[in-house]
């Protein structure tokens, strides 16, 4: 939600208290707003640095004041298209890893080929070779997503300094913390929600590769792929 209008913080309070999580969305609210809303319960900034004005006041901005407040957890989209690569470091250098979550705005034109398309909200949209998707009446303007969170990270890596744990956690176990779920994730006797892949690079023995999934186990269960033989 947007915290800048009237009644904001009375609204996050009382969703709060019922167990909803608060985020703060696309916004233009000021640092006395945005503090505001912090202080009644909003816990998680959306996909940080988007869903922005294409200009910004310098500084005061909606921006540092999310990323310096540290009760607030980042999303970060970080396909390589929303967040340059120098942003993704700052923001996780100042957020820490242990702030920070892997998000993305996957739309239905994942998957197609490059060209001309149409989505219903935004109209017409170009994919272009690259995997960027824009906006055909304002190609400044992106039209979200058409990778996965595998891809962010492998560019968490590519982009920052966090390791192959941290950038795992930052798409898995945080995430799921945020929303409450704490129970052990590796434990004899409970029913496994795994992902296998393989990911080139992932020691930075050698440049970051593509990450690709090679089994998943969805409780206990193999629903994709094949599991090693050992």
């Amino acid at each position: 939600m947007s915290p800048e209008y009237p009644g904001a913080a009375a609204f996050i309070r009382r969703v709060t208290a019922m167990g909803v999580l608060v985020a703060i969305g696309h916004t233009n609210a000021t640092s006395d707003q945005i503090r505001s809303a912090t202080d009644a319960g909003a816990r998680l900034s959306t996909h940080l640095g988007n869903g922005s004005h294409v200009q910004i006041c310098r500084h005061p901005n909606y921006i540092w004041d999310q990323l310096a407040e540290d009760r607030l957890t980042a999303s970060l989209i970080v396909d390589g298209h929303h967040l340059p690569a120098a942003v993704v470091k700052t923001f996780v250098r100042a957020k820490t890893p242990a702030r920070c979550i892997l998000v993305s705005d996957v739309v239905s034109l994942a998957g197609l080929p490059p060209g001309r398309h149409h989505l219903p909200s935004l109209g017409e949209i170009d994919l272009l070779e690259n995997g960027r998707t824009a906006v055909v009446a304002q190609p400044q303007l992106l039209a979200g997503a058409i990778l996965p969170i595998t891809a962010g990270i492998a560019n968490v890596l590519r982009f920052t300094d966090a390791g192959l744990a941290s950038a795992v956690d930052m798409a898995s176990t945080r995430p799921a913390a945020l929303l409450g779920r704490t129970e052990p994730w590796l434990e004899i006797g409970k029913l496994a929600d795994l992902a296998l892949f393989h990911l080139p690079g992932a020691d930075r023995s050698a440049a970051v590769g593509e990450l690709a999934v090679v089994a998943t186990v969805n409780s206990g269960r193999l629903v994709f792929g094949q599991l090693p033989q050992v």
